[in-house]
């Protein structure tokens, strides 16, 4: 969420946001090192997610009920 609201609510004002976008998704993704391509994918969904909204917090939001999805799904497997 950092890395969305720096490289896209604040570079936007400088750069064309489809950079920050770019550069946003990117991050997110290398952050995510165990699925690139599922990170790739939830960092476009997220992102564009943020630019809808234009706040972080329901993009934050949504990260959490997915992560909590995710252990949900490990623990009762």
């Amino acid at each position: 969420m950092y890395f969305r609201e720096l490289l896209i609510g604040q570079l936007r004002k400088y750069i064309p946001v489809w950079i920050c976008v770019l550069f946003s998704v990117i991050f997110f993704a290398s952050g995510h090192d165990n699925y690139p391509l599922f990170g790739l994918v939830l960092g476009i969904a997220f992102t564009f997610l943020y630019l809808y909204t234009n706040s972080w917090t329901v993009s934050f939001a949504t990260h959490s009920v997915w992560n909590l999805y995710i252990v949900l799904v490990g623990i009762l497997s």
